[in-house]
């Protein structure tokens, strides 16, 4: 068998099915925290807050979707290649939310908070596909010793 053809190690995720897990539970943690800034945003009345919150909700999904794309991508050679999918994830992520932040705040004058309110989304992405992931894996049999 050649190296093309090689099978992952280990246990198999079907990708399909993880990466419909991936986008409920990344989806539901963005929705709370939405929902959450919103409030919180409600009651320290700055106006001015909210086209950073738009703006910052926008590169979070943008981010998201792209972090979901590269664990998906790794999924397909089996838990080894999720967790490379995972961290090159929060690598895209971060270059998305940090650099489109700056780029909006620096550029095209967003408020600074543009910047802070982007945090509780990356943090919430992140949390989302820790847990859709643990979930997974945690279902998933042993591969038996040769």
């Amino acid at each position: 068998m050649t190296a093309a053809h090689a099978q992952p190690a280990g246990p198999h995720v079907d990708p399909a099915v993880a990466t419909r897990a991936l986008i409920r539970a990344v989806s539901l943690a963005l929705l709370v925290t939405a929902l959450l800034t919103s409030a919180v945003l409600v009651m320290l009345g700055q106006p001015d807050w909210w086209l950073g919150f738009a703006a910052a909700s926008a590169l979070s999904v943008l981010a998201a979707m792209a972090s979901i794309l590269a664990l998906r991508l790794g999924l397909g050679f089996g838990i080894q290649g999720a967790i490379a999918g995972h961290f090159g994830g929060v690598l895209v992520r971060l270059l998305i939310v940090l650099g489109g932040g700056l780029l909006l705040v620096w550029i095209g004058q967003y408020p600074a908070a543009t910047l802070f309110l982007a945090v509780p989304y990356y943090f919430a992405t992140l949390a989302g596909e820790v847990v859709a992931l643990a979930r997974l894996f945690w279902t998933l049999q042993p591969v038996p010793a040769r």
